[in-house]
């Protein structure tokens, strides 16, 4: 995942900070730094990826047919509900292929069976999740289960929440409900060849629909530590987070959210989110931006796109050279080929000029393809 699909989910998520009186840069440098810091922060998150603990990780994604990194990296940048306990459903001991008949429960050691290729329960619990398997492919050739990946202590919930999202291929907005345990309390910890790589906790007090109403959240992979807490009351919260290599701060965020008086939708949004050395402070009004949007669907206007900028105040800093790149605002996008309009982010610069988030960050950068939820 490119860090421009992170950067779209901070524009959405972004917030207002004390501004520093910081010089605006020169639009065609400004450019050519947004390129660079991207290709910086890249790097930054490759090199997180290929540590024992992240590979380890993922090729057990892989062996749960699971997309687990895109989902890691997606769950680090964005805010919102997380449904913990829907890892059980990657878990099928049926060895006759049928992966549907029997499902996990939410406790228990799973071993990998080199034979079946299939994970078989091997253990009963009522307290923890035990994952055993071949930590890289070359361990799955010599048939070593060298990885254990252990949720202890574990605690769950059961809620229910409605979601809506616009369905592209029938063209209209679809709302389910669903139903499912969601742990609250566990302790994490996985081990390679009998190494500690990871460890950490993690604790949460959620309304039956799904709310969290605190958090707290710790992991250390050395020499990386991640760090998460959400809490507040009534329907003003405030969520941080932080992930640091060592001393430097890769990414970090304090966000004041107010929700609606049924604490079902986000009203506004504001504070700060920095991926380093990038840095989007300013304020959104979120519900008015989904409604707006919701409205117009793939017919917006000019006059939608004013309203729109009415209710977000953002700016992209770069943290290093203490110098603004531009304001981060929606601009009108035609596709000539689908004879469509809709809003799209874009980086506009002090000349006025502007450049789509979708160009420099790849399609996740596209507004229209990550709006979601009504």
């Amino acid at each position: 995942m490119s860090f421009l699909a992170i950067f779209f989910v901070v524009a959405l998520n972004s917030c207002e900070d004390d501004k520093d009186d910081v010089k605006e840069m020169k639009p065609e440098t400004a450019r050519v730094e947004f390129r660079n810091a991207t290709q910086e922060i890249n790097v930054d998150l490759d090199k997180m990826m290929n540590t024992v603990s992240m590979q380890s990780m993922s090729y057990l994604s892989d062996l749960l047919d699971a997309d687990w990194e895109k989902k890691l990296k997606v769950s680090l940048f964005q805010s919102g509900k997380v449904h913990l306990a829907k890892v059980r459903d990657n878990f099928r001991p049926d060895t006759s292929g049928n992966r549907d008949e029997i499902e996990m429960g939410d406790y228990g050691v799973y071993t990998f069976n080199f034979v079946y290729n299939e994970f078989q329960l091997t253990e009963t619990s009522t307290t923890l999740l035990k994952i055993i398997y071949p930590a890289s492919e070359q361990a799955h050739a010599l048939k070593q289960n060298n990885a254990e990946f252990l949720l202890n202590n574990l605690e769950y919930t059961e809620i229910s929440y409605t979601e809506t999202w616009w369905d592209y291929w029938d063209e209209k907005w679809v709302t389910e409900t669903y139903e499912e345990l969601v742990a609250t309390n566990a302790d994490i910890s996985l081990s390679v060849d009998g190494n500690i790589e990871l460890s950490g906790n993690y604790h949460s007090v959620i309304t039956e629909n799904g709310n969290p109403t605190s958090m707290n959240a710790s992991l250390t992979s050395n020499p990386y530590q991640f760090n998460a807490a959400f809490g507040g009351s009534g329907t003003n919260y405030t969520a941080t987070q932080s992930l640091k290599e060592d001393n430097k701060e890769l990414m970090g965020y304090s966000l004041n959210v107010t929700y609606s008086a049924d604490m079902i939708d986000v009203i506004k949004l504001s504070g700060y989110y920095s991926v380093s050395p990038l840095k989007v402070q300013g304020s959104m009004n979120y519900a008015a931006i989904e409604e707006r949007t919701t409205m117009m669907i793939d017919d917006a206007t000019t006059a939608d796109i004013n309203y729109l900028n009415t209710q977000l105040d953002m700016d992209l800093y770069h943290s290093v050279l203490n110098t603004k790149l531009g304001d981060v605002e929606f601009r009108l996008f035609v596709d000539t080929e689908y004879d469509e309009t809709y809003p799209e982010l874009a980086v506009v610069y002090s000349d006025g000029t502007y450049e789509w988030l979708f160009e420099v960050l790849g399609e996740n950068g596209s507004f229209k393809k990550v709006k979601q939820r009504k």
